[in-house]
């Protein structure tokens, strides 16, 4: 078949134009998988990027979730030590309105004159004047001069009772004859000097579980 004629050239014409044809279905078909798989690797980036994003939400509301009871433990603690404090001092205060009610108690005349002792004893020097509440002459005698003295191994009149405007029923203060040395050993004194040990102890009765700094 020559190229002049009609039948060939037709026919070849044909061949080209399916042949074309089919070309563009590859093209658009292979478009097409390109498309699909560039849109599958971005749905799946999205949705990783998605996840990611909701991982480090959830990690960021655990984070602050255990912040906020960590927070909140340590501010029951506080509230909880207030309230033990609150109740402590409470308890020094109720001590101390009932010190004058010692007063009444049978041996009070022997607690004062150990106070008065405990005190000299702890004292340099050799004369001493024992302060006393005025209130207290009556309750106490004419002979705590001798038993201070009994108790220390101080000679009598080395030692001078003096009764003043002080509070009843809280005990003595001592101080040398020049007044150069004093020992304030009033049961409130007493109890302020030594209530850190008696809290503390209080404390360990009563709330064994609560420790401070703990």
């Amino acid at each position: 078949m020559t190229l002049t004629d009609p039948d060939s050239s037709e026919a070849l014409c044909q061949e080209i134009l399916a042949s074309a044809e089919r070309e563009r279905d590859d093209i658009v078909q292979c478009a097409m998988s390109d498309a699909e798989n560039l849109l599958n690797t971005a749905n799946a980036g999205a949705d990783t990027v998605r996840q990611k994003r909701i991982d480090e939400a959830q990690a960021e509301g655990e984070r602050l979730k255990d912040i906020t009871l960590a927070a909140a433990s340590v501010e029951a603690r506080r509230l909880r030590l207030e309230r033990i404090e609150a109740l402590l001092e409470q308890i020094r205060e109720d001590v101390r309105k009932n010190l004058p009610g010692l007063r009444g108690d049978r041996s009070y005349r022997d607690i004062v004159v150990d106070l008065a002792a405990a005190a000299i004893k702890g004292m340099t020097g050799d004369d001493f004047i024992v302060r006393l509440p005025e209130e207290d002459r009556s309750i106490l005698g004419d002979d705590m001069v001798r038993l201070i003295a009994s108790k220390t191994g101080c000679p009598e009149e080395n030692i001078k009772i003096s009764y003043e405007p002080m509070a009843p029923g809280d005990g003595p203060v001592i101080h040398d004859s020049d007044g150069a040395r004093i020992w304030d050993n009033r049961l409130s004194a007493r109890l302020d000097r030594l209530w850190p040990q008696f809290r503390r102890l209080i404390a360990e009765k009563m709330f064994p579980d609560a420790k401070e700094g703990s």
